[in-house]
């Protein structure tokens, strides 16, 4: 494999420590016996979890590219417990970037010291802008703050009634974004969707009826300009989860290249040598980004998505039947890979907007 290790800036035995301490349970997470947000306590303790959060308001410093490396260590060893820390962090995200007191002096604490688990219901929110679908929840004023109504049909890290999850809703001609305990009343979480990869991500629908709120949940008010703003950081945070499970698939086809399975060596170096140059592209991203900034990040989280699911079928072939007794880790990576192709935004959403950059002139 490529030599990738001098490019990182978290430290390696520490990496190395905390993904063997996620592989040791990603069996367990993976059958649901484990929650996969109980992991972000370890993180916690580590300064891992809040990586980019200014530490005047409580997080570890550090900066984007460096959550992006957490994300992907996570990743490479047990996805569901990954997408679970993504779902946390990109709350942070969107808190940090709040101009609530309220919600940065009193909520971000909470979410930082996993009093409360952050949730992330905006893939409604990113078609919208998109112009790929209409908002599906509603927000009524009232005096001093809002009636919220609606469902959204795939919302994760759902844990207990202590979640709070941003969402996006239509306020007569405006796009507001907000804050929603999961505790208060009116909101109320379906059953676990039965998903054929990460069932232990706490994924549900959730159905808003009434929901009172005060103003101080208000993330933005122009929502539609925050999550424009937000977006790259959201993607990039997001691809980190293909990077890492790439990296994972690509290092054991790497061990398994051996007798007559050596002739899968030159598709094993052409995946990554992508790989090297995909993961170079996202940590500069992170790091300045440009003004085509959205337009690249929507390139990169589209091709590591393609080349994590072609990462982990080259795998497969690598490490012959075994790989495909399910309870091997291939099969736990094949499952995971395939959340790829839909993940909000999807593969086909993906392509559609890069298309209309393209015929823009963007490239």
């Amino acid at each position: 494999m490529a030599e990738r290790t001098q490019g990182w800036r978290l430290p390696e035995r520490e990496r190395r420590e905390i993904a063997e301490w996620f592989a040791g349970r990603a069996r367990s997470v993976d059958r649901c016996q484990e929650p996969a947000h109980e992991g972000l306590r370890l993180l916690a303790a580590r300064g891992w979890l809040s990586r980019g959060v200014p530490a005047a308001l409580g997080g570890d410093g550090g900066s984007l590219e460096e959550m992006a490396e957490v994300i992907a260590t996570v990743a490479g060893s047990c996805l569901t417990s990954a997408f679970s820390l993504w779902c946390h962090r990109m709350f942070l995200e969107y808190v940090t970037a709040s101009v609530s007191p309220f919600l940065t002096t009193q909520v971000l604490p909470q979410a930082l010291r996993l009093e409360r688990w952050g949730a992330t219901g905006l893939a409604n929110a990113m078609k919208h802008i998109a112009s790929l679908e209409e908002l599906r929840v509603s927000a009524e004023p009232r005096e001093g703050g809002f009636v919220l109504s609606g469902r959204l049909p795939w919302v994760s890290n759902l844990v207990g009634d202590r979640f709070v999850v941003a969402v996006a809703a239509r306020c007569r001609d405006s796009i507001l974004l907000l804050a929603v305990p999961g505790d208060s009343p009116g909101v109320s979480p379906g059953p676990r969707l039965p998903l054929f990869g990460l069932e232990g991500s706490a994924s549900a629908s959730l159905l808003l009826e009434d929901v009172p709120l005060s103003e101080q949940w208000v993330i933005a008010r122009d929502g539609g300009a925050f999550l424009q703003r937000v977006r790259p950081a959201f993607l990039i945070l997001q691809s980190a989860l293909a990077w890492g499970l790439a990296e994972a698939a690509l290092a054991s086809v790497f061990r398994n290249l051996s007798g007559p399975r050596a002739v899968l060596a030159d598709r094993a170096w052409e995946l990554d040598d992508a790989l090297a140059r995909l993961v170079a592209e996202l940590r500069a991203l992170a790091r300045h980004g440009g003004e085509d900034k959205t337009y690249r990040a929507l390139k990169v989280r589209k091709e590591l998505a393609e080349l994590a699911v072609q990462a982990v079928w080259l795998e497969l072939e690598a490490a012959g039947g075994a790989a495909y007794l399910s309870e091997s880790d291939t099969a736990r990576r094949l499952r995971e890979a395939a959340f790829f192709p839909v993940q909000s935004p999807s593969l086909v959403q993906l392509r559609t907007e890069l298309a209309r950059y393209e015929e823009a002139g963007v490239s």
